[in-house]
């Protein structure tokens, strides 16, 4: 992402952003990103993190929060623009930070499931 300067290397900013293309709803365009906290789940309230799932959702773009789960089971993953629409709307940064406080625990929370390799 050409617009986002050297402070959001992951090992700096402790996010990995990637592409999302699946579990996307309808009536949202087929691409997304999925914010993927990799360090401290404290990196939610970074304002530079706000501002982009700000963007991401005033703009329609899909936006997906990630907590890294443990290693050999999948990461949480929660849709974030239909819980924010109406406090990006409002331009409601306190609101914001709370909802995206609560998906972050509903992230944190849901079952992990193990990475099986078959071949």
């Amino acid at each position: 992402m050409p617009n986002l300067d050297d402070s959001w290397r992951p090992d700096r900013c402790e996010i990995l952003i990637t592409a999302a293309a699946t579990h996307i709803p309808a009536g949202y365009p087929s691409e997304g990103l999925t914010l993927e906290l990799i360090g401290s789940v404290e990196r939610i309230t970074w304002p530079p993190l706000l501002r982009l799932i700000s963007a991401l959702v005033e703009n329609g773009i899909p936006a997906f929060l990630s907590v890294r789960g443990e290693p050999g089971y999948t990461s949480g993953n929660i849709f974030l623009n239909d819980r924010l629409n109406k406090a990006v709307a409002a331009r409601d940064v306190k609101k914001t930070v709370e909802i995206l406080g609560t998906a972050l625990g509903a992230c944190v929370d849901l079952p992990r499931i193990k990475i099986e390799f078959t071949g």
